[in-house]
């Protein structure tokens, strides 16, 4: 899906005072763009893939040198309180940081970091079988090849699906390269292995991992004759048990965790790709227990996204064909529209529906953070709003961004990679709460201090992709008209902004003009601190004079307009 605008939704901040989306000119790596928010900060590589951190609060980006050297860094994932990497600048060893500190996590060289729907991170040691887990603090090594005499001498390590219970105990998946039937499952206990069989009837599958909760993993396999998926739960004793229903043609799916339970939808194999009626079941001691049926509205879910305050759901507003037999409608199978969208809190409670125009008929998408959520909608207008309190509450538009993915939280908003789409560069944008320095100052600009006098903000790009600004302001002096101009690197994202300011005399701008004189006279400085979408405070200090203070306004400017929100 092309990803054109989002909806911002806070569940624990109130509505943003000032909402703006800004680009802060950091690039990413076109082909493989890493960026990662780590406390507020974000970690960033660049095109040679070194190490840089980003201070939302100051804007300020730090290239990370140790011993003198740059940092490169390689699969760099993110933990619950750090950012892992492979420091190919030291060997290709492990290192983490907390956004402030980088240290050494290991010693051993590794090949490529993996985390899948798993906290724990593996690597294979380089030149070995054998590989590490660890969730930042410690670094687990497990010898498991050595021992592939009683396994298979052609397998290695199917790193992506490793699920661990503790230091001792885990499943892992290995990869035979020398047949078609390419990859089984091990227990992993105490160094001793034992074969994990996932099986239907007589048969042997090879699910893929969904998710680990509570020392349990769920594993998941489509079995494409039935139409059916099973889902089979393993604990930490290696025994593996499948999840089935009462009823043949129903089964759970969408396995999640919301509100520290592990939670699934119920389809029905008649149509498997839609999730007919959301009744949240709850598995409980391998058994799954009805949550909640919406008052046995038995909508039909289009799609859904979780973090750790709201469960969000956005239906259909019309039937899917065919229905499942038992299912009570209000609604004729016509082609569906998408329909509204369920904000459900942690008591499994509707707290909201939206109700918009801008939600019906389209495609949304929600990125996550860990406390707040992004709807994006597949719109050509463009818009971004920001949803508080459950209801839509302002709108931005951007038509020259193309919203991609959402890194995390910064010190004062969220990070998000984007495309500029007018360059195709990506980026990273920063969504705030609070007016910054950006290419939303341009424009023109006023005080009803200072009448018929004002202000000029332009701003641009280089060839070298740095970006600047050039001001230019207009006054009357002894009743006569001057000028003053500067300009200054364009410090995206910053709070305020300062630049040196220059009278000029003599100039001349005509072919036809000899002997003009030009001169360049120091006026003095000048500091723009955006307040507001429309308002700025512009101190100018002359040359040996006291500093002069202006609340400046915008003149009406409809692009500014639809970019920032106050």
């Amino acid at each position: 899906m092309k990803l054109f605008a989002l909806l911002l939704t806070l569940s624990i901040q109130s509505a943003y005072a000032t909402f703006s989306l800004n680009s802060l000119n950091i690039p990413l790596d076109e082909d493989n763009p890493s960026a990662l928010a780590i406390n507020g900060k974000l970690f960033y590589l660049d095109e040679n893939r070194q190490v840089w951190i980003n201070h939302s609060n100051t804007l300020s980006s730090t290239k990370i040198m140790i011993d003198g050297q740059a940092v490169i860094a390689k699969t760099p994932v993110l933990t619950e309180n750090y950012v892992l990497f492979i420091n190919q600048s030291d060997n290709d060893t492990l290192w983490r940081t907390d956004g402030e500190q980088f240290e050494r996590l290991s010693d051993l060289q590794l090949n490529r970091l993996s985390k899948y729907q798993s906290s724990i991170v593996n690597a294979q040691i380089k030149d070995s079988d054998d590989f590490i887990t660890t969730d930042g603090e410690s670094v687990n090594r497990y010898v498991i090849f050595p021992l592939t005499q009683t396994i298979d001498s052609n397998v290695s390590l199917a790193s992506a699906f490793v699920c661990q219970f503790d230091e001792n105990n885990l499943i892992f998946r290995a990869v035979n390269s020398q047949t078609t039937n390419a990859s089984k499952y091990y227990f992993y206990e105490n160094g001793e292995i034992s074969p994990v069989q996932f099986m239907i009837g007589e048969n042997e599958v090879d699910p893929e991992l969904v998710l680990q909760h509570d020392n349990k993993c769920i594993y998941r396999f489509f079995n494409n004759s039935e139409n059916i998926a099973h889902h089979f739960i393993i604990d930490d004793s290696g025994d593996v048990a499948e999840i089935t229903s009462n009823d043949e043609d129903w089964y759970f799916d969408n396995y999640f965790i919301f509100s520290d339970k592990l939670l699934a939808f119920r389809k029905h194999r008649l149509n498997y790709s839609i999730t007919y009626a959301p009744l949240l079941y709850s598995l409980e001691n391998n058994q799954f227990e009805l949550i909640n049926d919406f008052n046995n509205e038995n909508l039909f879910v289009k799609d859904f996204w979780v973090n750790n305050n709201y469960l969000y759901i956005q239906n259909y507003s019309g039937c899917i064909a065919p229905i499942p037999p038992g299912i009570s409608t209000k609604c004729s199978p016509n082609p569906p529209n998408n329909g509204d969208l369920f904000v459900i809190d942690s008591s499994f409670n509707v707290e909201n529906k939206i109700f918009d125009k801008r939600i019906e008929n389209q495609e949304i998408d929600i990125l996550n953070s860990v406390t707040s959520a992004f709807v994006i909608f597949d719109d050509n207008n463009s818009a971004l709003s920001m949803l508080a309190s459950g209801q839509l509450v302002s709108s931005l538009l951007n038509t020259n961004i193309e919203i991609i993915d959402i890194i995390g939280e910064a010190e004062n908003g969220y990070y998000f990679h984007g495309k500029d789409k007018n360059s195709g560069r990506n980026l990273v944008y920063l969504a705030s709460d609070t007016p910054v320095i950006s290419h939303q100052l341009a424009g023109l600009w006023t005080s009803p201090d200072w009448q018929s006098q004002g202000m000029t903000v332009f701003t641009g790009q280089r060839q070298d992709n740095s970006e600047y600004l050039f001001l230019s302001f207009y006054f009357y002096r002894n009743g006569e008209p001057f000028w003053i101009a500067g300009s200054t690197e364009l410090n995206s994202g910053a709070s305020s902004l300062s630049l040196d300011i220059y009278e000029f005399k003599g100039a001349s701008f005509l072919p036809d003009d000899v002997g003009s004189n030009h001169q360049q006279i120091d006026f003095g400085s000048i500091t723009l601190k955006p307040t507001g979408c429309k308002t700025m405070e512009v101190e100018i200090t002359p040359v040996n004079s006291d500093t002069i203070v202006l609340q400046m306004n915008r003149l009406p400017d409809f692009t500014n307009s639809n970019s920032c929100s106050d």
